[in-house]
């Protein structure tokens, strides 16, 4: 089956990322890390399937998760943490907006 029928695959859980609020891969897009004509060609998965990412979201719409193992926030520098947290929960607020926006996908990234 073409990737276009089956939809996108986390490849963590396999289940279908099904909206693109709950996307790693287009979180990691608005954050730079993911050039826009890779997008296409880059493996899914869910947010919550990323804890390395997802523990450094606050916000009280999304659940607080805990990364276990050698990637553990609680491992770091907690200036280095408290950085990751606010670059990347500022980019997990613009995935949410995403979809009342109106914007162009080369609009999603945020500025710099």
């Amino acid at each position: 089956m073409a990737r276009c029928d089956q939809g996108y695959l986390c490849e963590v859980c396999g289940r279908d990322v099904e909206v693109i609020t709950e996307s790693d891969l287009y979180l990691r897009y608005i954050l730079g890390e993911v050039p826009i004509f890779h997008l296409h060609q880059l493996p899914e998965r869910h947010v919550r399937c990323n804890p390395a990412v997802a523990q450094y979201i606050i916000d009280p719409a999304f659940e607080p998760i805990i990364c276990d193992g050698p990637f553990d926030k609680r491992l770091f520098d907690s200036e280095n943490v408290t950085a990751e947290e606010a670059r990347i929960t500022a980019g997990w607020q613009r995935l949410q907006a995403i979809p009342t926006l109106g914007v162009a996908l080369d609009e999603y990234p945020l500025k710099n």
